[in-house]
């Protein structure tokens, strides 16, 4: 799993390891929908056909991929996590708990 992934997250560019996004939670719904067996169906940015579209507030995203980050090696299934912290008016949009509307499973790592 090298590279990296070029995405637009809520109109924003951002790019990070595809290991940083999979590698941190090993069988989650991060894992599957980065591990490069659903890039035929993802939504690409209709202005740069090479980045992958996320429908999501980049703020909240780079919370995600910070704590990504916290776990380089994977997180322990069953041990406990602390979530980043967002404002609360971001809270309904924060990806870790919300849904994906390709997949219909929760974004809950």
């Amino acid at each position: 799993m090298i590279g990296m992934m070029e995405l637009t997250v809520g109109g924003e560019h951002i790019t990070t390891k595809r290991s940083v996004l999979c590698g941190a939670f090993p069988g989650s719904w991060l894992d599957a929908l980065f591990s490069g067996r659903w890039e035929g169906a993802l939504l690409r940015d209709p202005k740069d056909k090479k980045r992958l579209f996320i429908d999501c507030n980049p703020e909240c995203f780079h919370k995600l991929i910070e704590l990504c980050k916290k776990h380089p090696e994977g997180h322990e299934p069953g041990q406990p996590l602390e979530l980043p912290k967002v404002p609360a008016e971001l809270e309904p949009t924060h990806p870790v708990r919300s849904k994906h509307p390709v997949l219909r499973i929760s974004f809950i790592l």
